[in-house]
């Protein structure tokens, strides 16, 4: 698949439905707050004597695929995993044939390592155990295709062990990948490669550059988040009907991985990740809404509202809706999520992500530092919210729902 292309189909994807977003999408965080000027940038950890282990193993059940292509396939993974779980600088590039696509991935590293050494727990990963199976290979159509070159499709999933939780199994299932491999000698090189991951297909790469060019502005969504650890007020809202997280979460969890039959997928056309958000709220007891101005419900692919599969759609719904339906809080503080809640990410400036809370990472004075993560598009397990490529976080806190109100409003109350 052409680079070009990829990148056309999923910006167009992304803006009309599912993960995308919409007209009334969320802002950016909280205002655009001061960073700490002169603050030294940390891009990787103190020389401590960590290590890690990477296994791995490509899986070829029809035979598609030479023993020396596995090979290549596998050090590519085994390299990546590797230098992202010690935030060690990438040496990627003897696998490769294409000098840009070697720099685009070693650039994508050196981002995502530097996002990881800003967080509030550490982030290197103690272990990585990966499978890649291959499900198709061809002889490559691209136009600019090579004497022999060969186009290869796998999926991959692994589970993976942070520092910060090493007894937490933070899993990612069934992620698409792409190579494209050209002969070389007697073996191969990577010509082109490319995942449905936001590592991948979220860099802005600039030729020449060691790092994504949005970098600087990733680091300061990370400052204006954590800038939040300071304040004291916050607000509350009540609610005629409390929301069950425990009943969300069993869903969660049931459903993080795979897809429930009763529901369309939306994978293809943008992202299921909303459609599961929603599914997890409606689990926890919320219940669709038709009523007013602002509305949310998922009857059949003709039947629905936006805000259902939608991030930005359902982010308006959770701060408009009065009456009737979801008690939401949009401007929570990002440090008051509990279990069940909505997270929703992006790109420094906006969110078209949408993660449902599974677990809190507290340090030991009790004080939340992250949170874990389950998720549709990519399909993630317990994956720390830190460790995205999105760094543009916002927290969307769920109360309960409504029957009414006397006025048609949420009752708020401020607490300190």
């Amino acid at each position: 698949m052409k680079r070009k292309l990829f990148a056309l189909l999923l910006a167009l994807c992304m803006l009309l439905t599912a993960c995308g977003q919409q007209p009334g999408d969320p802002p950016a965080e909280n205002g655009q707050t001061q960073t700490n000027q002169g603050q030294e940038e940390q891009t990787a950890p103190p020389d401590d004597g960590f290590s890690t282990s990477v296994s791995g193993r490509v899986e070829d059940p029809e035979g598609l695929v030479t023993e020396t292509q596995k090979q290549l396939m596998t050090r590519l993974l085994t390299d990546w995993y590797t230098d992202i779980a010690l935030f060690d600088e990438p040496q990627l590039t003897a696998l490769f044939s294409d000098e840009e696509d070697a720099a685009m991935h070693q650039a994508s590293i050196r981002t995502l390592n530097a996002i990881r050494a800003r967080a509030l727990i550490d982030l290197r990963m103690k272990d990585v155990d990966y499978v890649l199976t291959v499900t198709k290979a061809e002889p490559s159509t691209e136009e600019d295709a090579v004497e022999g070159q060969i186009h290869i499709e796998a999926d991959e999933s692994a589970v993976m062990h942070f520092a910060a939780t090493p007894e937490v199994d933070s899993k990612l299932y069934d992620v698409p990948h792409i190579f494209e491999l050209v002969p070389e000698g007697d073996g191969w090189l990577i010509k082109h490669h490319e995942a449905d991951d936001n590592p991948y297909f979220s860099l802005t790469y600039q030729e020449g550059k060691e790092e994504d060019g949005q970098l600087q502005q990733l680091l300061r969504a990370i400052e204006r988040r954590q800038l939040q650890r300071q304040e004291t007020v916050q607000v509350t809202l009540t609610c005629d009907h409390p929301y069950d997280r425990a009943a969300a979460e069993q869903y969660m969890r049931q459903y993080d991985h795979q897809r429930s039959s009763a529901w369309h997928a939306y994978d293809d056309v943008g992202g299921n990740c909303m459609n599961f958000g929603s599914q997890v709220l409606l689990a926890g007891g919320i219940p669709m809404d038709e009523q007013g101005g602002s509305k949310w419900y998922w009857y059949g692919q003709n039947s629905l509202d936006l805000s259902w599969i939608n991030v930005g759609r359902f982010y308006s719904y959770a701060r408009e809706n009065e009456g009737y339906g979801l008690v939401a809080d949009t401007e929570a503080n990002y440090y008051t999520g509990e279990v069940g809640d909505i997270l929703i990410l992006g790109p420094d400036g906006g969110h078209n992500h949408t993660t449902v809370i599974s677990g809190i990472i507290r340090d030991e004075a009790g004080q939340t530092v992250d949170y874990l993560l389950c998720s549709n598009t990519t399909n993630y397990t317990d994956f720390p919210a830190g460790a995205y490529y999105y760094t543009s976080q916002r927290l969307i806190k769920i109360y309960g729902w409504n029957e009414s109100t006397p006025d048609g409003a949420q009752r708020r109350t401020s607490v300190c």
